[in-house]
């Protein structure tokens, strides 16, 4: 069982998260006819938490995702979840044989849909989603206990500028934009690495990435913020928040109950459902994760921290904060996540994936 069980962490990896950033730390262990997976926060993340992170906030939702892909794996080799606990953000997950029924799904099938899931910043089409397409979304939510809201026409137009609002605040931001251009990896850099978000992932056009390599190339220099003090922000987010989603079927969002590491892995686990069944219907997804990455900073931060963001900004957030709530019915001290979803063109998964190194053993090949 233990080495079929490794076969899914491997599997299971390719799991969404933040910046491509992959914090987990995996542990297996049998227990007779049992299997537990055990899944935690990797010491880098730890260290050094992103920004982004508020409170891991964003990494125990990618600890979620893993747990779905890995979870849909065992169920198609015939093993179930039969239980879930968590303890101060470790997570673990206890799974036992059962026997196949009408909707086992297929081993090859399953693995094949995991690998086949990605980002896909490129513009979508307009046109509506089906009404089956929707129904199966609201299925998979609520089978994961979870809320999720449509947006179109009217409202997501408006919802949208809250969103560049969101993003105006994350590049006018100098730790905030100097973080995400820390992140971002070109060329043979970005072939050979493992993590970051790369080029061939961002979806923009030759002269784009030329200018954002400019950009992490100086991004701790005085000029560099300069250009933010005449407009560049501003066509940052329009072109990479703003017109992407006018670009788009619809915008979902995604909500939990209530406030706890539990909770943000329970969403990633729906989370990761409802992108797996966006990438079997051959439809196109892209998060839209400001919403959890930004508003909460100054909610999380601890006592005798120095703030992320200055007054003018976490004043700017409230506001937005407010609306969010008022106008859509989405409370964001909760945990939740926002996607665009629509017909995209096809584009490769090209996000690559560290080894995953089991606490107590060696790494997996892959």
């Amino acid at each position: 069982m233990i080495e079929r069980a490794r076969a899914w962490v491997d599997l299971a990896r390719h799991a969404p998260s933040g910046d491509n950033s992959q914090p987990w730390q995996v542990a297996l262990a049998a227990d007779g006819d049992r299997v537990k997976l055990t899944l935690g926060l990797d010491d880098a993340t730890r260290a050094e938490p992103s920004l982004f992170d508020c409170a891991f906030a964003a990494s125990y939702l990618a600890l979620g995702a893993f747990a779905r892909n890995f979870s849909l794996l065992a169920e198609a080799d015939g093993c179930v979840l039969t239980d879930l606990r968590e303890d101060s953000g470790r997570f673990t997950l206890t799974f036992a044989p059962a026997a196949p029924h009408a909707g086992t799904p297929d081993p090859a099938g399953t693995a094949a849909l995991i690998h086949a899931r990605t980002t896909n910043r490129l513009p979508f089409k307009k046109e509506p989603l089906d009404e089956d397409t929707r129904a199966a979304f609201g299925r998979l939510a609520a089978t994961a206990g979870l809320g999720l809201r449509e947006f179109t026409g009217e409202p997501k137009a408006r919802l949208a500028s809250l969103f560049f609002a969101l993003d105006l605040v994350r590049y006018r931001n100098g730790r905030l934009y100097r973080e995400f251009l820390g992140k971002l990896r070109f060329g043979p850099e970005a072939a050979a690495s493992p993590d970051g978000l790369r080029d061939t992932t961002l979806g923009a056009p030759a002269p784009a990435l030329l200018f954002l390599r400019l950009l992490r190339a100086l991004r701790n220099r005085r000029a560099v913020h300069a250009l933010f003090f005449i407009g560049l922000e501003r066509i940052m987010a329009f072109v990479g928040c703003l017109d992407l989603i006018r670009k788009s079927a619809a915008v979902f969002v995604l909500t939990a109950e209530k406030d706890s590491p539990l909770d943000w892995f329970r969403l990633g686990l729906g989370f990761e459902s409802l992108w797996l069944e966006v990438t079997r219907r051959n439809l196109a997804l892209q998060p839209l994760g400001t919403t959890l990455l930004v508003y909460r900073e100054e909610r999380e931060r601890r006592p005798g921290e120095s703030p992320v963001l200055s007054s003018a900004e976490q004043s700017v957030l409230r506001s937005i904060g407010g609306r969010f709530k008022n106008e859509f019915g989405v409370d964001l001290n909760r945990p939740a996540i926002a996607f665009r979803v629509g017909r995209g063109p096809v584009i490769a998964n090209t996000s690559l994936r560290r080894p995953v190194e089991l606490v107590g053993q060696g790494p997996l090949s892959g």
